[in-house]
C-alpha cells in the first residue's frame, strides 16, 4: 500500500508539470507564433512590400528573441521536474560569468539606454554549476532590462559570509508590488509587460530558484514600487 501510494503521488506530481507545462506554452506560445504567420501572410498576398516587411520584422525580432529564450526556460524548468537536470557543481568565477552574460545582453540594455555595472570583484568563485550559474544571472540581468525605464542603471555586486557568497543583482527600476512578490516563484499569477511592451514570463524565476536550490543556494529579493528591485543569489564558496 505505502508502494502505491507513493506511485500515485509521483504521477500526481508529473500530471500536474504537465498540464502547466502545456498551459504555459498555449498562452505564451501562440501569440508570437500567430503574429509571424499573420505577418507572412499579408506579405504573399501582396498587402505588405519588401520594405514593409523589413520594417515589421524588426519590430518582431525582440519578440522571437525574448520567446525563444522563454522556450528555453520552460524546456528547462520541465527538464527539473521530472527528474532530468543534475547540478555537476565546479568552482567557478563569478565575475567572468558576469560578464559574459553583460556582453550577452549588452544590445538590448544599448537600445534601453540601461547602464550595467559589475562590482563583483575579479578573484570571487563560487561552489556550483556553471550553465545553471550563467541561466540564473541571464535571466535575472534579462529580467531588469525588460522591467527598467529608459537611463534606468542595473549594478551588480557581491559579499561573503560564513562560506557563502551573496551576488545582489540590483536596479532603481519601477518595483515590483507586493502582490507580484507573493506570486514571483510559483506560476499562479501572471506578471505585466516591460516598460517597452516585453512580455513578461514567471517560468524564468521559478527555474532559477529551483536551480540554486539544487546548488545549495537560495534567490531572495527586495523591492518596493518606485524603489528598485534586488535579488539575491546566495551560493557556496566551496563544496
Amino acid at each position: 500500500m505505502e508502494i502505491i501510494s507513493y506511485q500515485n503521488i509521483e504521477l500526481e506530481k508529473l500530471n500536474n508539470v504537465k498540464n502547466k507545462f502545456f498551459s504555459i506554452v498555449s498562452h505564451d506560445l501562440r501569440g508570437p507564433i500567430h503574429s509571424l504567420k499573420a505577418l507572412f501572410g499579408m506579405y504573399r498576398s501582396g498587402i505588405l512590400n519588401d520594405e514593409e516587411l523589413g520594417i515589421l520584422l524588426v519590430k518582431l525580432e525582440e519578440t522571437v528573441y525574448n520567446t525563444a529564450s522563454f522556450l528555453d526556460n520552460l524546456l528547462e524548468w520541465s527538464k527539473s521536474q521530472l527528474g532530468g537536470m543534475v547540478a555537476k557543481p565546479i568552482e567557478i568565477n563569478l565575475n567572468e560569468v558576469i560578464v559574459h552574460n553583460i556582453q550577452l545582453m549588452e544590445s538590448a540594455a544599448k537600445l534601453k539606454s540601461i547602464k550595467v555595472e559589475n562590482n563583483v570583484a575579479n578573484n570571487l568563485t563560487v561552489f556550483a554549476d556553471l550553465n545553471m550559474v550563467h541561466v540564473v544571472i541571464r535571466n535575472l540581468l534579462s529580467n531588469a532590462i525588460k522591467f527598467c525605464s529608459k537611463g534606468d542603471e542595473i549594478t551588480f555586486g557581491a559579499n561573503t559570509a560564513n562560506n557563502l557568497v551573496i551576488c545582489s543583482v540590483s536596479d532603481n527600476g519601477p518595483g515590483i508590488s507586493d502582490l507580484d512578490k507573493e506570486n514571483l516563484f510559483n506560476l499562479t499569477h501572471q506578471p505585466g509587460t516591460g516598460t517597452s511592451g516585453e512580455k513578461g514570463h514567471h517560468i524564468g524565476l521559478v527555474l532559477c530558484r529551483d536551480m540554486m536550490l539544487q546548488n545549495n543556494g537560495y534567490l531572495n529579493v527586495e523591492s518596493r514600487l518606485g524603489e528598485g528591485t534586488t535579488f539575491y543569489v546566495t551560493l557556496p564558496t566551496q563544496s
